[in-house]
């Protein structure tokens, strides 16, 4: 798959207690990972900095959720049937994605108390699976993801890039010709457009000689727009004007900015190689940030905007 191209998180909660069951755990993770996912099992932590920069972390960015409920201590004889309590930490993780509503595939080893824990609270189509069958659980997990109708090539994200197209030409107040730069910002979830955008520079500073400038977060300009806010389709981008220089000048960058009447030019008089970041915030989707480089040469053709 093109590194370019978005994966879908999955988190995977399964138990861990015997070997087998993380030879299952991982099973799964490598089937997921050949359908073109970047799959995720939760690795059991033993302190709060550890729950809030792994699990918690990962559970907050996962577009789905495999939850794996195998048998734990006996609860009882009814009628002659066992009956098992589930895994505890599953079920708390399940519960986390639930509050999340990230899209769960639900597996449940026969004999657990079927409306134990979370399954009790939520309406989720458990899929048995015997206890002599747990090596056909991998293949379970993904009949479910197909039936379920998962994609891998979406994120709940937005991702800044430089577009394809890399500059513009275009006549400055009609007079003189000016190379527009463009940072593009591209949605990656798969149905809900990203509402109410709002794009910031971060910072601007030197990179070679003098000293450091930075500046004020100030608002960006959305290119070919006049409103400081944009909507952005699914799987579609909007782009930003990143800097621009005029044909007869081109060792001089010029940061152009409508929607604030902070002093954003580092220098409008300093010919030098700047490194740009720009954040973009969102109602929905959560904040994403980047940086670029900014390079300038003695012709039109050696400005150019790379990643950082």
């Amino acid at each position: 798959m093109d590194c370019d191209q978005p994966r879908a998180r999955v988190f995977i909660s399964c138990g861990q207690a015997s070997g087998e069951e993380r030879q299952i755990a991982d099973a799964v993770r490598d089937r997921l990972r050949d359908a073109g996912y970047e799959p995720y099992v939760a690795v059991r932590e033993q302190s709060l900095l550890g729950l809030q920069e792994n699990l918690f972390a990962r559970l907050r960015d996962s577009e789905y959720f495999v939850f794996i409920d195998f048998r734990r201590e006996r609860l009882s004889v009814d009628g002659g049937e066992e009956t098992y309590r589930g895994s505890l930490f599953a079920n708390q993780e399940l519960a986390i994605a639930s509050y999340l509503r990230i899209q769960p595939v639900v597996l449940q080893e026969q004999g657990v108390a079927p409306l134990d824990g979370m399954l009790g609270a939520m309406q989720a189509n458990a899929s048995q699976f015997a206890p002599a069958s747990r090596g056909e659980v991998p293949d379970l997990v993904v009949r479910q993801v197909e039936a379920a109708k998962w994609s891998p090539k979406w994120r709940r994200e937005l991702r800044l890039l430089v577009p394809a197209e890399a500059h513009q030409d275009a006549n400055y107040k009609a007079a003189q010709p000016m190379r527009y730069f463009h940072v593009e910002v591209r949605n990656l979830h798969c149905s809900q457009p990203a509402v109410n955008c709002l794009a910031y520079v971060e910072r601007v500073h030197l990179r070679h000689s003098g000293p450091s400038f930075e500046s004020e977060p100030v608002p960006a300009k959305w290119a070919g727009s006049i409103v400081p806010v944009a909507c952005i389709p699914p799987g579609r981008a909007c782009k930003l004007d990143a800097f621009q220089v005029f044909h007869d000048s081109p060792r001089q960058p010029h940061f152009i900015n409508p929607h604030t009447d902070a002093h954003f030019r580092p220098d409008p008089a300093r010919a030098d190689d700047y490194r740009l970041t720009f954040s973009v915030v969102s109602a929905n989707l959560a904040v994403a940030s980047a940086s670029f480089d900014v390079h300038v040469g003695n012709g039109l053709n050696d400005a150019r905007l790379e990643p950082v």
